[in-house]
């Protein structure tokens, strides 16, 4: 989480777009220089901007900035892992912040805001029904507006205007220092500029509500293992709450009522996510609402299940994480009867992709019926054990036994 900031950001595209070395001294430098001239010639012209992490709340008619997810945080959550304490360092942060603008305001009041939960008894799960929630869910991804998502209006690279000044110290370290060539250095300065103005957006374009966030892309196709700092990003600007929200949670009396509005801001965010090319991961929500994980992945799967359709996330996109996945709504679909065209349409996939889930797991399901082991499936089906206990996971849930899948694989024309 803590590589997910506007330096992190313009470094890889640098050695992306630019093809410099990924420990490269060069691109640190390029980066630090220009935020540093920026931050100077805005400062003189009163320029403000929301930096990733940051949250723009209306507080008794005043703009104030409240910072949720703070170097200060970051350092904990990494240390310690602690959200617990990560929280209360956001709550302290934030009072002071508002405190600065308004010196009467007060902790229950700003709980108000950014985390009415604290606002409600500690009783355990209090009114909230228990139910048993399924894993396995087939279904459309929830259109926007059913979830009330806003789209975000992007400048262009043409509209990004830099400094002549800022533009001609640059100039000066890149071309006569470092030997780059003026177009290419001219391509970076400018690269750099999109850049801070996407991840970093002045807040006279932002409305009180809106957080400025860093999401994965819905392109990114690396392993979890791989660093979070040579992941591909996307820069978002998500509506966290809405003037009418807030007044809602204000009259909130138990937790279920509470949990409805923020189930809401939850597809709210994660949809807006979606339509700006990222995806927010369960920490992120954890962070956004200040609230754990544990929670949100509750509400999520509560939302798909009560709504049949599905909202985008690591893990039913990218197949990252422990949610429901797109292979698991894909075979979803196949097994009740839908074609793979009409599966394409509505999980808004290839139909190359889809025939490539349907293929692969129609061989595990045959291979399931031999009883190999595992590994050996892998090997034969040419697929990655992990994917492999995947498809048996969703047998599992589809086929009581053997003899279930048997008698599907003979409806599918299989001699078996």
């Amino acid at each position: 989480m803590g590589e997910k900031n506007l330096f992190n950001a313009q470094r890889c595209e640098l050695i992306r777009r630019f093809d410099l070395n990924k420990e490269s001294w060069l691109a640190d430098e390029i980066c630090l220089r220009f935020n540093q001239l920026m931050d100077e010639d805005e400062a003189g012209d009163g320029i403000e901007r929301l930096k990733p992490g940051e949250l723009l709340i209306s507080f008794q008619g005043k703009r104030v900035v409240i910072p949720l997810l703070s170097a200060e945080v970051i350092s904990i959550l990494q240390r310690s892992g602690s959200f617990s304490r990560a929280k209360a360092t956001v709550e302290k942060m934030a009072l002071k912040a508002i405190k600065r603008v308004v010196p009467g305001a007060t902790m229950e009041e700003l709980r108000a805001i950014i985390s009415p939960r604290d606002r409600l008894p500690h009783t355990g799960d209090g009114d909230r029904q228990k139910v048993a929630l399924p894993r396995y869910l087939a279904g459309p991804l929830a259109p926007p507006q059913m979830v009330y998502a806003r789209t975000v209006d992007r400048p262009a690279g043409d509209d990004v205007l830099v400094p002549q000044a800022v533009v001609d110290k640059m100039l000066a370290f890149l071309v006569q220092e470092e030997h780059i060539s003026r177009a290419r250095a001219l391509a970076m300065i400018f690269r750099l500029a999109c850049l801070r103005e996407l991840y970093c957006p002045p807040l006279g374009r932002v409305r009180p509500g809106q957080v400025a966030w860093i999401g994965i892309s819905t392109t990114d196709r690396q392993q979890r293992e791989h660093q979070t700092a040579y992941r591909e990003q996307v820069p978002l600007l998500l509506t966290l709450h809405t003037q009418e929200e807030l007044k809602h949670l204000a009259r909130v009396k138990s937790l279920s009522e509470l949990e409805a509005i923020q189930q809401a801001q939850m597809a709210r965010v994660l949809t807006e996510a979606y339509l700006q090319g990222g995806l927010l991961a369960l920490v992120d929500l954890q962070q956004l609402f200040l609230r754990s994980y544990q929670t949100f992945s509750r509400l999520l799967r509560q939302f798909m299940v009560d709504h049949q359709m599905v909202l985008p996330t690591p893990g039913t996109i990218l197949d990252a994480g422990s949610a429901m996945t797109h292979k698991d709504i894909i075979i979803g679909f196949y097994l009740k009867g839908y074609f793979s065209h009409d599966i394409a349409r509505i999980t808004r996939h290839s139909p190359e992709a889809v025939d490539r889930y349907i293929d692969d797991f129609e061989r595990v399901l045959i291979l399931h019926t031999y009883g190999l082991p595992l590994e050996l499936m892998a090997r034969v089906v040419k697929r990655g054990p992990t994917l492999v206990a995947e498809y048996l996971n969703i047998i599992a849930e589809h086929f009581p036994d053997r003899e279930a899948v048997k008698s599907h694989l003979r409806l599918k024309g299989v001699k078996i």
